[in-house]
């Protein structure tokens, strides 16, 4: 169910990809760390979270995408999976690498943020935690997508829909049970 020469082929051609991410991370921490005082990054540290789920849902979109990117081309997909690797083996060699893709560049982010935060380090381990579990969330959905889709704009089509369900969701209990109830109110902000 796993084939190394694809994924090595996977970590070497999409390499821009993820180095671009690295960079990103690392610049972040710079501007937030500018200051020197590990407390401030200490304290914006929520902020920074919420920032990566943004970030996360789009660098995961343009990671399913490219590893995915096969499924899409008649002449790639008749060629690749005509090779003795089974499609199990492209599936799971696709989202190992596409994992690798965050976890890497988030650790060493994790590395470099426990020296500057100092006294703070277990905050540079919860934000690992959370920044994986969200890339792992969103490049889910992303790979069900490009599984469901048969063409590019499709499959952001399906992500669209996946990510904006549960506003969908709440914005339709919030038009029908609002003129129905008096009085009650829905509040977005948790």
């Amino acid at each position: 169910f796993f084939d190394p020469t694809a994924y090595k082929k996977n970590l070497t051609r999409f390499a821009p990809v993820w180095g671009l991410y690295t960079v990103g991370l690392f610049l972040g921490l710079f501007v937030m760390s500018n200051s020197g005082a590990s407390y401030w990054l200490y304290s914006n540290m929520a902020d920074c979270i919420q920032f990566m789920a943004i970030v996360n849902l789009g660098y995961a979109l343009i990671c399913a995408q490219l590893l995915f990117g096969d499924l899409y081309n008649a002449r790639m997909c008749n060629m690749l999976h005509a090779l003795p690797i089974r499609r199990e083996g492209w599936l799971l060699t696709g989202i190992t690498a596409g994992i690798l893709f965050s976890v890497v560049p988030n650790l060493l982010m994790c590395l470099v943020a426990s020296a500057v935060l100092q006294q703070y380090t277990y905050i540079a381990f919860i934000w690992l935690a959370v920044s994986t579990l969200q890339f792992l969330f969103y490049f889910g959905t992303a790979v069900f997508s490009a599984m469901c889709a048969g063409n590019r704009l499709g499959m952001l089509a399906i992500y669209g829909i996946i990510q904006l369900i549960t506003v969908l969701v709440l914005g339709l209990a919030e038009m029908i049970y609002v003129p129905m109830l008096y009085g009650v109110k829905f509040s977005f902000n948790g």
